[in-house]
């Protein structure tokens, strides 16, 4: 029997080959009707012998594009039309915006191929995409996704692009991207005055100048770069010095897969990451032969490198031609957000680059290069942004609200909850520094405006001087503040779907401004998403100074070992060697008052005290450098621990930060080695999870753990925790789709809402 039906596809259907994939199957099975675009998603209205059409939808499924995903398919019966045959419509317009926008995908094996084949039009040209990669997110600016909608709207096909754009067979049929050097946009170099180098092939020289030692500003595919030749330390180090970098860690771009695994160990999982159309920085540890290689001042005092392979037909060109890994960092000044514009990276970058390798492709949404990790064979993402970002992340529920979450003020991000999806924004950085809280608002307004967003509600941290806390009182919206810690577990459930479970939260970070109106960071809850009960937290300890002891860790030490000695402390052979340069007493008159030292129980600021105390790291250049720096100073075949001691104060289960710091400070003199003192103090906190956990099994029966904050960024601490756990039958949840650090803040704060929102609290 002959039917017609209209079928509605949610998803990520647009930018993706997914109308020439739909007219593909339509044809093959010969069916009639249409596919379009609109602000909706893909609709199709399609005609012929009902089994036909059954199969057309099971295969609409089964051979899905690479880069699609359909969240759901709508089906509604209509009266059938006679259609000739099955076309591609114009895209059609509406109030209504639903649709998913891809990620940016990272350039495919057919398009690499023609890129290499000097027998293809599009050879060595440096822009060459198709559907199944190139640009998506950077350059649209408005949905639908159609060519008029995006940068390249400027660049008329030539008739070879256009006859490529209309042919169903072709993998470049509807391809908004679609360009050659004949009708595309194209690359320059000019000197670091702005002036233009006249040179045949701009990349080449660019690789040229890069061999020699030079600098080089790179526009890429969401923002700038900036690189050098990684195994050149002197250039390195100027580098170094002229973004006011401190000690921290550059990524690395490296040709190919093969100088990856030459370089650092590879497992399976990481091998994957690198290769995939995400195309992230991925943390690696490095081989010993590494080192011979590459300028230790890549990432001095660390045993990982972040490296990611080319993503784009420019970098791949350029790499290609200087045979080595480059530095490729992000081209901004310290702490501001990505540049995206020739004009602003000519008047920013002038004093940091020798020369900019520039082209005329608008950058619509500028957007930082991810970093992940693998850690327990997962994916741990520590900055979502390119590749990722704007892919929604489905919940369990669907919210009768829209929710707008601002995020915290440090790796801060927005979320957008609508229905059953949350929507993160890319990474934005830390919003107390005026650029990027500029950039904040500018992607508050590029979402709403790209997915039809109309909050209903604003969620902020509970901080009452966050920058985000301010802008939720401006927007006459009903605001809701969520706790940080909470937010963080939030996170997790909302990605696991867990709505009605208790579980046992642990947030291990820096910071967080808590209940009480101190700093929280080692915290232990029980309950659910907007319901969680404090239960544990690590004992207050001052942070003489208050930030100052942040970037100062040797006046947190100091703190910790008065506790343990009293006045003593100042005798200390420890103490000696910071006395040359330092008033220890001043310091320790401060510790004595709130107001000038604030206490917190944040485990992020005892691992930076204890780095202290092991005369690992007194002063930081970046954020958590003394942490990381003890990480790496662990010895990973240590599995004994300091015992964690609990006592009871006002319902709360505190952790003995004072018994902790005595054992420390008694392997000290015992001669004891620093990695094996490292390491002791790490499995402390594994043991003190496990007492916790097991403690709130017997007391409620809670067997669900969950695991979030940025200190469990650390690998050894959140393997050993996961391990003991699960060696001990708990179930154990923690971030793997948003970052486990405060880059999924966001997350937990519109799920809170949502779930508040649906229990009818709010």
């Amino acid at each position: 029997m002959i039917k017609r039906k209209l079928l509605r596809v949610y998803g990520i259907v647009q930018g993706v080959g997914f109308r020439p994939y739909v007219y593909r199957i339509a044809t093959s099975l010969g069916l009639r009707g249409f596919v379009r675009n609109d602000t909706l998603g893909v609709e199709i209205e399609i005609e012929g012998d009902e089994e036909k059409i059954e199969t057309f939808k099971r295969r609409l499924y089964s051979e899905c594009p690479p880069a699609a995903s359909i969240d759901r398919l709508v089906e509604e019966e209509i009266d059938t039309k006679g259609d000739a045959s099955f076309v591609i419509y114009e895209s059609s317009s509406g109030r209504e915006r639903e649709t998913l926008i891809s990620p940016d995908l990272a350039t495919c094996p057919d398009c690499l191929r023609e890129l290499f084949d000097p027998g293809d039009r599009r050879f060595r040209y440096p822009f060459i995409n198709c559907t199944n990669c190139g640009p998506r997110y950077t350059i649209i600016e408005d949905v639908p996704y159609d060519r008029p909608n995006t940068t390249m709207r400027k660049f008329e096909m030539c008739p070879e692009c256009r006859a490529e754009y209309e042919n169903p067979a072709d993998r470049r049929f509807h391809a908004q991207p679609n360009a050659c050097p004949v009708c595309g946009p194209e690359v320059w170099l000019v000197e670091g005055n702005g002036v233009k180098i006249q040179v045949g092939d701009p990349i080449k020289a660019a690789a040229r100048f890069i061999q020699e030692g030079k600098i080089i500003a790179l526009k890429g595919l969401g923002g700038f770069h900036v690189a050098c030749d990684a195994t050149n330390d002197n250039v390195v180090k100027r580098l170094r010095a002229l973004k006011k970098r401190g000690d921290k860690p550059f990524a690395l771009m490296a040709p190919d897969l093969e100088t990856v695994e030459r370089l650092c160990f590879l497992s399976d999982k990481e091998r994957e990451l690198l290769t995939s159309p995400k195309c992230p920085i991925l943390l690696l540890e490095a081989r010993e032969e590494a080192w011979k290689v590459i300028s230790r001042d890549v990432a001095p005092r660390n045993r990982y490198i972040g490296f990611m392979l080319p993503y784009t037909p420019l970098h791949h060109l350029l790499l290609r031609e200087t045979k080595r890994p480059l530095v490729m960092t992000s081209g901004n000044l310290r702490d501001e957000s990505i540049i995206k514009d020739n004009d602003v990276a000519l008047e920013k970058l002038s004093g940091i680059a020798d020369y900019f390798l520039l082209h005329n492709r608008d950058i619509a949404t500028r957007i930082d290069d991810s970093v992940a990790r693998v850690i327990d064979g997962k994916e741990i993402l520590i900055r979502r942004a390119r590749g990722y970002v704007p892919a929604p992340i489905s919940l369990p529920f669907t919210s009768d609200k829209e929710i707008l979450a601002l995020g915290p003020m440090m790796k801060s991000t927005l979320c957008f909850l609508r229905g059953q999806r949350a929507f993160l924004s890319q990474y934005l950085g830390d919003n107390d520094i005026y650029d990027n809280y500029l950039y904040l608002l500018e992607i508050m307004e590029r979402l709403k405006k790209l997915f039809g967003f109309k909050p209903e509600l604003v969620v902020h941290d509970l901080h009452p001087d966050y920058p985000t806390t301010r802008l939720a009182g401006e927007m006459e919206l009903p605001a809701l503040a969520v706790q940080h810690h909470e937010a963080h577990l939030a996170s997790v459930l909302a990605e696991k779907g867990l709505v009605d479970d208790e579980v046992l939260g642990v947030a291990f970070d820096g910071t967080g401004y808590g209940r009480d109106g101190r700093i929280w960071g080692g915290e232990f809850f029980a309950g659910k998403t907007g319901n969680f009960e404090r239960i544990a937290h690590i004992a207050y300890f001052p942070l003489p100074g208050g930030e100052k002891a942040i970037e100062e860790p040797w006046r947190i030490a100091l703190a910790l070992m008065k506790e343990v000695l009293g006045e003593e402390a100042l005798e200390t052979p420890w103490a000696a060697k910071l006395r040359t340069n330092h008033n220890l007493e001043a310091v320790l008159r401060l510790a004595e008052t709130e107001r000038l030292s604030p206490l917190t129980s944040s485990a992020g600021r005892l691992f930076d005290g204890v780095s202290s105390l092991l005369s690992i790291r007194h002063r930081i250049t970046y954020e958590a450098q003394a942490a990381i720096e003890l990480e790496m100073a662990a010895d990973p075949e240590v599995k004994d621990s300091y015992e964690p001691l609990f006592t009871e104060s006002e319902g709360h289960l505190i952790l003995d930060v004072k018994a902790l710091v005595a054992e420390v400070y008694d392997d000290i003199l015992r001669g004891t080695p620093v990695p094996v003192i490292a390491a002791r103090f790490h499995n402390w906190f594994v043991s003190a999870v496990l007492r916790v956990a097991d403690f709130v099994r017997d007391d409620r029966g809670i067997e669900k753990v969950v695991l979030s904050g940025g200190a469990f960024q650390n690998r050894f601490l959140l393997e050993r925790t996961i391990n003991a756990l699960k060696e001990n039958r708990f179930k154990v949840y923690f971030n793997e789709k948003v970052p486990i650090n405060d880059g999924g803040v966001s997350l937990g704060q519109a799920y809170t809402a949502a779930v508040l929102v649906r229990e009818g609290r709010l």
